[in-house]
């Protein structure tokens, strides 16, 4: 397995570059304390798993890991182009791994296909990642992120706050699943005091790279889970800074820009695929499942943006360096995945096979600092459910994935550091769905009602019962108009059958047809009901036209 930091150029606009100085300003230890808080406690143990034990179930994670980064990528690209793209899918993984253990049904809520695994292997399989991350870790008082250590520093944390509110009741069986396979540090505080401890934890476990929490602190917060990682390490061969000058770089849209440079002539592993090539430069010291530590830098062709790279890109390159140089597979991507200017030339090729090469260097020196970024919008996307933690409490959804990041690279090395936090929250959007709820039902035309009472059924899910049994017709005809709603129950959905649940009810047959589930989203506003209810006649005038049509047939049938 190896630990890597990507590096790609991607189009950026440049300010004018100020005097050189030895290394970035970095506010060094000491810290203030994490704003105090009560911890909570469990009686299980920390399990400790090896990466040998899971070596079938780490290559599908590694796999998912590779293809969630390459979506952050896009997505930070699409979002805002001709900018910088900073990101880090295993910090985002570790993240959502702890979100997964509280989540109702992680297969289905999307959590599994991110990970790439599922039930305990997950936990297991993800664990034993940052215990072998860990491996590299030590204390960090007077770890001084303005200077890469001679050995290589890799630290990751993981922390899970409570709001101390009267409402909320959190799992006991979630917080020693959390202790016991990430090693969290769990605590429970005052809504006034979270956004001091959030800072303050986070400030602590980057080095003072991420100084304050980049979440949005609302009356409905009531939990936070965070993930730290911090790199620091040196070059293998440092650069040196009197070959640091000025250079031209080529955006993929064919400008240029002026920026620094490190150059150096290395002996070093070297890709090429269809549209990038690739070299891998090495840290000192340290080592990660029995190899050492390294950066993969992919180059993507002239006129490409990395936007525009197939997603299998990045794991293609980092496989086509381990065979260069003569190692298996990689299996873990590190803790930052970056795009930004860079420059890699062959000055000479060998033989074909597992191969070293020389190839010169032009490799820009960065300070790069990204987000806050809210990520729940492309997660949504990707098939994350944010609703069901029932696992963590009752009640309780996905408000914001927020992610920083950092990465400052040199010639004696690289620092780097990102923070993910996941914010759940319960009050606003039950009141919010009940209000929408209320809304609707008081509006629904004659011959529609309400199949479950307003006490027995969810605030974001309305149950009708429609005046026709061919719910096909309904379907179709609201999907014409651009709603999507359901018929039946949720464990009835995808049959043409009566809904046992609701003829259990006391409906009949023909009445347990006739039934239509409406979910309520985040998004979801009055306008969107309206739409509904104008819809809503159509629809039950189109089941109604094929109810006719059967009766007819059914007439013949018996003349016959």
């Amino acid at each position: 397995m190896r630990l890597r930091t990507r590096l790609l150029p991607v189009p950026v606009t440049w300010k004018k570059t100020r005097p050189r100085r030895s290394r970035p300003s970095v506010e060094a230890c000491p810290r203030l304390p994490p704003a105090p808080g009560v911890p909570l406690t469990s009686a299980v143990a920390r399990e400790t798993v090896s990466l040998d034990s899971v070596r079938t179930s780490l290559a599908d994670a590694v796999t998912a890991c590779d293809e969630l980064g390459a979506q952050l990528l896009n997505h930070l690209l699409t979002q805002s182009p001709g900018t910088n793209a900073l990101a880090s899918p295993l910090s985002l993984a570790l993240a959502l791994a702890l979100v997964a253990d509280g989540a109702t049904d992680a297969t289905t809520q999307g959590y599994d296909k991110l990970l790439g695994v599922s039930g305990q292997e997950r936990d297991q399989t993800w664990s034993a990642v940052q215990t072998a991350l860990n491996r590299n870790d030590r204390s960090l008082d007077g770890f001084d992120p303005g200077k890469p250590p001679e050995t290589p520093l890799v630290h990751v944390a993981n922390h899970v706050v409570v709001v101390d509110r009267k409402d909320l009741t959190v799992s006991q069986t979630y917080l020693d699943t959390v202790l016991r396979w990430f090693s969290a540090q769990i605590e429970k505080v005052p809504l006034g005091d979270l956004a001091d401890n959030l800072s303050k934890w986070a400030d602590k476990n980057t080095a003072g790279l991420i100084k304050k929490t980049g979440v949005q602190v609302t009356g409905d917060t009531a939990l936070v889970l965070q993930n730290a990682l911090l790199f620091a390490a040196q070059w293998d061969t440092p650069f040196k800074a009197e070959d640091t000058r000025e250079g031209t770089f080529t955006r993929a849209d064919g400008s240029t820009t002026q920026t620094k440079f490190m150059h150096g002539t290395r002996i070093i592993p070297y890709a090429r695929g269809r549209d990038w090539a690739a070299v891998r430069l090495g840290y000192q010291g340290g080592e990660l499942d029995g190899q050492g530590l390294a950066m993969d830098v992919v180059l993507p062709t002239q006129g490409t943006s990395p936007a525009d790279l197939p997603p299998a890109t990045w794991a293609q390159a980092s496989a086509a360096l381990d065979r260069a140089a003569g190692v298996g597979r990689a299996e873990v991507a590190g803790p930052d995945q970056a795009t930004s200017p860079g420059r890699a030339e062959v000055a000479g090729l060998g033989m074909k096979g597992p191969e070293y090469r020389r190839v010169r260097i032009a490799l820009p020196v960065l300070d790069l600092v990204s987000g806050p970024t809210d990520l729940l919008g492309l997660l949504h996307d990707l098939g994350l459910d944010t609703f069901g933690l029932e696992g963590i409490a009752p009640g309780l959804y996905l408000s914001q994935v927020v992610q920083q990041t950092r990465l400052i690279l040199d010639e004696e090395g690289t620092v780097a550091a990102a923070l993910t936090e996941v914010v759940s929250e319960r009050a606003a959007f039950t009141t919010r769905a009940a209000d929408l709820r209320a809304y609707l039902r008081s509006h629904l035309p004659d011959g529609v009602s309400a199949t479950v009472g307003e006490s027995a059924s969810s605030s974001a899910i309305i149950h009708l019962s429609l005046p026709t049994a061919r719910p096909e017709a309904v379907l179709m005809a609201f999907d014409m108009a651009g709603i999507a709603v359901s018929a039946g129950s949720a464990c009835h959905a995808g049959v043409t059958r009566p809904s046992d649940i609701v003829m259990a009810m006391g409906r009949s047959e023909e009445q347990a047809l006739g039934v239509l589930r409406v979910s309520l989203g985040h998004e979801t506003t009055r306008d969107d009901i309206d739409s509904f209810l104008a819809a809503l006649p159509m629809a039950i005038r189109a089941g109604a036209a094929l109810d006719g049509i059967t009766h007819v047939r059914n007439e013949r049938n018996e003349e016959r």
